[in-house]
C-alpha cells in the first residue's frame, strides 16, 4: 500500500520537501523575487482511471486525511471537465505518447487549481509537476507561491500558443524548471549528498531563461530559434573595443497583424538577409540602431529554418513582436508589447526591476493628496521613467495658481489631459512639467524655486545634481501639498517626499 510505503520512507520524503522548497526559494531569489514557498508531495490513488483519493506529505509530515479528501474530490471534478480537443497523429505510438502527455498536463493543472481553491491554501498560486515514479508509486511535486508576490512581476497571458506550451514569464519558467528537476530527482536523490535535489541553480537559471526566450520567439515568429544563446554570442562581442548597444526586433513586417497595426515601418531592406547566427555581422548591425531604429528579423522558410535579419526600421510595441534591447556588453533585455520580461547580464537572468514601483508611487500619492486615485498620473510617470531621460514631474494640489506664480520662467499650456508620450516630449526642455493631481498638464519648463535648507526631508545633497536639489527646495518651501518625481540622467528616480510606508 502507498500509505504504508510513505510511513516507512517519511524521513526521506520530508527531507526531499525541505531541500526542494529551499532550492526553489533560492532559485527565485536569484532572479529578484523573494518568496517563502509551500511545498508538498501528492500521491494519487486511482480507481477506475481517475483519482479516487490522495495521500500527501509536506516537510512537516503527512497531510490530514480530511484536507486530502477535499483536494481529491476537486481534482476528479476538474478532470471530468477538461477533456477538450486532442492532438492526434497518424503514428499510433506517437498518438498514445501525446495522449499520455496531455493527460499528465491536465492532471497537474487540475491539482494546481484544486489546491488554490482549498481554504487551507488561501492566497497561494500553485504549480504541480507531471507525476514522477518512485519505488512503484507516483508523486506530484507541488509548490505554492503567494499570489500577490507572483503578480508583482509582469507575465504574458496564456501559456499555450498554437497548442505548444510557451513561457509566460521568467518566474513561471524558473518554477517549471525546478519542478521538472524535482520529478527527475525524486527517485534518485541522495539525502546525504552535498548537492540539492535540483542540482545547479545556475543551470536552473540559464535553462529557464532560454526556455522563456524561445517561448517569446515562438509568440513572435511561430518557431523556436535558440535565440538565447545567439543573443548571448552577439552581445558578448566587442566592436572597435566598444560594448554592444542597440535594438533587435523579431517581427515579420508582412504578417497580417503587424501590417494592420502599422507596428513596423521597414526603412531599409537587406538584399541578402543575415542569419542571427552570424554574430560578427549582427554585432555590426547593432551599431546602426538607435532609440527610433531597430534591426528587424524574422524566420525564413529556408532548409535551415533559421532566423534572419532582413532590414532596419522603426517599431512600436506589439503582442506579435519581440524586442531585444541591448543595454551594454553582454547585457540585454527582452520584452513583448512593452512588458519587460527578462534582463540578462553575463548569462545570468533576472526580472527587470522597475526604477519606480507602482505601489510606492501610489502610496506617496495617497499620503500627499489624501486619495488613492492616482492611476492617471502614474501612467504618465511610469512612461517618463521608462524613457531613461532626465526630467522632473511636479504634481501640485494647486497647479493653476502655481503655474501663474511661476509663469515668468515657464510656458503655460491650456490645462488638459495629455497622453504620456506628449508629457515626455514636454519634459525635454529644461525645467519641470507641472501636473495637477488629476493628471492635467498646466505648464512646462517650470523653474522650481525655494530656499536652501538642510532640515527638509529629504535634504539637499552636494552629491546630487541641480534637478534633485531644486525639487527638494521647492517641496520644502511649498505652502500647498505637492509631490515631485525626479528622474536623473543616470537612471536614478526619486520621489519627494517619499512614502512613509515605503
Amino acid at each position: 500500500m502507498t500509505e504504508e510505503w510513505i510511513i516507512e520512507n517519511l524521513k526521506y520524503l520530508k527531507g526531499f520537501c525541505f531541500r526542494t522548497k529551499r532550492a526553489i526559494d533560492q532559485a527565485l531569489e536569484a532572479i529578484g523575487m523573494t518568496v517563502d514557498s509551500q511545498l508538498l508531495l501528492l500521491f494519487p490513488l486511482e480507481g477506475g482511471g481517475s483519482v479516487s483519493r490522495f495521500t500527501g506529505v509536506t516537510m512537516s509530515g503527512p497531510l490530514p486525511d480530511d484536507d486530502i479528501a477535499e483536494i481529491a474530490s476537486s481534482v476528479a471534478d476538474m478532470e471530468n471537465q477538461d477533456h477538450g480537443q486532442q492532438i492526434t497523429h497518424s503514428n499510433p505510438q506517437l498518438n498514445d505518447m501525446r495522449g499520455w502527455l496531455e493527460f499528465q498536463m491536465r492532471r497537474a493543472d487540475a491539482i494546481s487549481r484544486a489546491l488554490e481553491t482549498s481554504p487551507q491554501f488561501e492566497g497561494l498560486s500553485f504549480f504541480a509537476s507531471a507525476r514522477a515514479p518512485i519505488h512503484g508509486h507516483e508523486a506530484h511535486t507541488c509548490v505554492g507561491i503567494k499570489t500577490a508576490e507572483l503578480g508583482r512581476f509582469p507575465a504574458l497571458e496564456g501559456p499555450v500558443v498554437d497548442r505548444v506550451h510557451v513561457g509566460r514569464s521568467l518566474q513561471h519558467e524558473v518554477i517549471d524548471e525546478c519542478l521538472r528537476r524535482a520529478d527527475r530527482s525524486l527517485y534518485t536523490w541522495d539525502p546525504n549528498s552535498q548537492e540539492g535535489p535540483l542540482g545547479s541553480l545556475a543551470d536552473v537559471n540559464r535553462t529557464a531563461a532560454s526556455e522563456l526566450v524561445d517561448g517569446l520567439t515562438r509568440r513572435a515568429s511561430e518557431i523556436h530559434a535558440d535565440l538565447f544563446s545567439k543573443i548571448e554570442a552577439i552581445t558578448s562581442r566587442l566592436y572597435e573595443r566598444s560594448g554592444a548597444r542597440g535594438r533587435l526586433v523579431i517581427a515579420n513586417s508582412e504578417k497580417h497583424e503587424i501590417k494592420q497595426s502599422n507596428a513596423i515601418d521597414l526603412r531599409v531592406r537587406f538584399e541578402h538577409p543575415v542569419s542571427i547566427g552570424e554574430e560578427r555581422t549582427m554585432r555590426k548591425l547593432l551599431e546602426l540602431t538607435d532609440d527610433e531604429t531597430a534591426v528587424l528579423a524574422a524566420h525564413q522558410d529556408t532548409p535551415q529554418w533559421d532566423m534572419y535579419a532582413y532590414g532596419l526600421g522603426t517599431y512600436r510595441p506589439h503582442p506579435k513582436a519581440l524586442e531585444i534591447a541591448v543595454i551594454g556588453h553582454a547585457e540585454w533585455q527582452a520584452s513583448i508589447d512593452n512588458k519587460k520580461l527578462v534582463r540578462v547580464s553575463y548569462g545570468h537572468a533576472s526580472l527587470p526591476k522597475p526604477k519606480l514601483e507602482a505601489h510606492k508611487f501610489l502610496d506617496a500619492f495617497e499620503e500627499t493628496f489624501g486619495t488613492r486615485n492616482g492611476d492617471a498620473v502614474w501612467s504618465v510617470v511610469q512612461a517618463a521613467v521608462d524613457t531613461g531621460r532626465g526630467m522632473t514631474i511636479a504634481i501640485s494640489e494647486e497647479p493653476e495658481s502655481e503655474a501663474h506664480r511661476l509663469s515668468g520662467q515657464a510656458v503655460l499650456v491650456e490645462p488638459h489631459l495629455l497622453d504620456a508620450a506628449e508629457v515626455i516630449r514636454l519634459g525635454r526642455v529644461d525645467g519641470a512639467v507641472l501636473l495637477g493631481s488629476d493628471a492635467n498638464c498646466h505648464a512646462l519648463g517650470v523653474i522650481l524655486d525655494g530656499l536652501a535648507s538642510g532640515a527638509s526631508k529629504p535634504s539637499e545633497s552636494r552629491s546630487r545634481g541641480s534637478r534633485y536639489n531644486s525639487a527638494v527646495r521647492y517641496q520644502a518651501a511649498a505652502n500647498h501639498r505637492s509631490l515631485l518625481v525626479v528622474i536623473s540622467d543616470d537612471g536614478m528616480v526619486d520621489l519627494i517626499p517619499e512614502s512613509d510606508a515605503g
